[in-house]
This record gives structure tokens, C-alpha cells and sequence, in this order.
């Protein structure tokens, strides 16, 4: 689905919200953790075929010896990229969003529906609830995911 498509889809999810600043909270997470995800596959993607193209090139310019500098600088850009793609977690980080967004939608439908524990009169404060959880998970998933590794690696040390 394209990114236009997706954003243009959020008020299928957020229209039967009653409540404007419930309804608008809904819509900005949904709307900025589509948006990252969809920027962070695409960073994924073109860094990763790039360097695809980068190491399938090297073999072709070494065979052309005028220029073997250009190896060099070809393998040194592919390195770089390599190193990019791994400081960043492009895929991991698109993923993260990925769940966030589906996890949102999938409340946003419950409520829709009055499934579940919103079949209640209270469904929005639960649906608000819910969401901040989501959220909130989200964050620890990304704080465990930038920092904890780093200190169990040096306390394996």
C-alpha cells in the first residue's frame, strides 16, 4: 500500500472516536509510526541493494586495470554503507514501527466494533489506556533495544 493510501485510511480507524482529543492523539501516533516505518523500509532497501550492486561491481572493475584505486573506493563505500545499515537497524527500527501502527489499528477496530473490552460504556478511557500501554511498550522495546545489549556486551567482557 502506498504511504498516501495508508495516511488517507487512518480516519477508517479514528472516525468512530468521539472524543477530539482522544481521536487526535490516535491520529498523530498512527500517522508517525506509519510514516517512519515506511521511510525506514525504504532506507533498508535502497542502502541494501546498494551495496548489492557495490560488491557484485567489484569483481568487474578489478578486472579493468587501469583503475585499481576504484576497488579500493568501491569496497571502502560498500563497507560504509554496511556499517550504516547496521549503527541504524534500518530493518529492525521499520519492524518496531511496523507492530506499533498494526497493534494501534487493531484496538482502533476493536473499539469500532465494540469487541471486547470495549463493549463497555467506559471504551474510550480503556481505548486510551490501551494505546498509551502500546506506546509505552514501544518505548521500552527501543530503550532495551539501544542500551541493554550494549551493557550485558560489557558485562560479558
Amino acid at each position: 500500500m502506498k504511504l498516501e493510501d495508508e495516511l488517507s485510511s487512518i480516519e477508517i480507524f479514528t472516525s468512530n472516536i468521539e472524543n477530539p482529543v482522544i481521536k487526535q492523539r490516535v491520529y498523530q501516533v498512527l500517522s508517525w509510526n506509519i510514516i517512519k516505518s515506511t521511510r525506514y523500509k525504504r532506507m533498508f532497501y535502497i542502502l541494501s541493494i546498494l551495496v548489492l550492486i557495490l560488491n557484485a561491481s567489484i569483481p568487474v572493475i578489478n578486472q579493468i586495470e587501469k583503475f585499481p584505486i576504484v576497488v579500493t573506493i568501491v569496497a571502502s563505500i560498500s563497507t560504509v554503507i554496511t556499517g550504516i545499515i547496521t549503527l541504524i537497524n534500518f530493518k529492525d527500527v521499520w519492524y518496531r514501527y511496523r507492530v506499533t501502527a498494526e497493534k494501534i489499528k487493531t484496538e482502533c477496530m476493536l473499539l469500532n466494533c465494540r469487541l471486547g473490552q470495549y463493549s463497555c460504556v467506559n471504551r474510550e478511557k480503556k481505548f486510551l489506556i490501551r494505546i498509551e500501554e502500546i506506546l509505552a511498550e514501544d518505548q521500552e522495546s527501543w530503550i532495551k533495544s539501544r542500551f541493554t545489549d550494549n551493557e550485558e556486551d560489557e558485562e560479558d567482557k
